[in-house]
């Protein structure tokens, strides 16, 4: 299946990079019969066929071994129809900064890809609350930065999200960069 092969890269790439600094990779795709089919929590690049989970959108398993990271990203797919692609991982600059509580929003560029990015200071108790806390993010941005959840990107298909990764790592990466020459 093409999708699956997809999915299995981008978690590759994610973990074989700079993208996935403690490894703890999820990734998710709406299929077109609506399930979700995702990679969670994966930690290395080396994917097996029963790393694999599809949920449909009730939460039925169809196959895996879901986790509780996995009904956050449905949840998301049930709130913004837009989104069909999510992206939740650890970049090294970007969670440096986060760590740091160095501003990322007053550094983007008005020509980067994603616009509004959304900083949360504090960690969500559970999916619900995230969800309330992140309600209006997906209709004005497609980022997410808290400093223990890590990143969290959404998209209209798998590509484009992990572009707007690679972009917002190496922004957060000028912006360390600045930072120390500054100081």
């Amino acid at each position: 299946m093409e999708t699956e092969e997809e999915l299995e890269t981008v978690v590759r790439a994610i973990n074989t990079s700079i993208l996935g600094s403690d490894g703890h990779t999820t990734v998710s795709v709406k299929l077109d019969n609506g399930n979700i089919l995702a990679i969670v929590g994966k930690k290395d690049p080396f994917i097996k066929d029963e790393d694999l989970v599809e949920i449909e959108p009730n939460g039925a398993v169809v196959r895996g071994n879901p986790t509780e990271e996995i009904l956050v990203h449905l949840d998301i797919y049930r709130q913004w129809t837009n989104v069909n692609a999510l992206i939740h991982s650890y970049p090294v600059s970007l969670v440096n900064l986060a760590l740091g509580r160095v501003p990322m929003a007053e550094n983007v560029e008005p020509e980067m890809l994603f616009q509004g990015l959304q900083v949360i200071n504090s960690n969500p108790v559970d999916r619900h609350e995230m969800m309330e806390q992140i309600k209006d993010i997906f209709d004005v941005g497609v980022a997410l930065v808290t400093t223990g959840f890590g990143l969290l990107m959404a998209g209209e298909s798998l590509w484009e999200v992990f572009f707007r990764l690679q972009q917002l790592e190496e922004l957060a990466d000028r912006v360390t960069y600045k930072t120390v020459v500054s100081h």
